[in-house]
């Protein structure tokens, strides 16, 4: 019985460091290239009668894609600059 205990013990900790070694993989990946899941929202032109649904929208992207957009300046362009190439 004692074998028999023995190796479950091995494999129980064989099992634990494999589970270990997938959460640091999962974390690494994870933060290395988030990804975005909502649409982006048009830019803001300026129209009062839009500002009451870019709003929400704008503020929904940051909180949900605001780490795949990147630090809080990236998030400030992504918001307030107009990108190349855009008129």
């Amino acid at each position: 019985m004692d074998t028999f205990q023995a190796q479950v013990q091995r494999e129980f900790d064989q099992l634990r460091a494999e589970i270990a070694t997938l959460r640091t993989a999962l974390a690494r990946a994870t933060k290395s290239n988030p990804r975005q899941k909502l649409p982006d929202p048009e830019k803001f032109a300026s129209s009062s009668y839009k500002f009451d649904t870019w709003l929400p929208s704008i503020r929904a992207k940051l909180r949900v894609d605001g780490t795949a957009i990147g630090d809080a300046t990236a998030q400030f362009y992504y918001v307030y600059v107009e990108p190349i190439g855009v008129n």
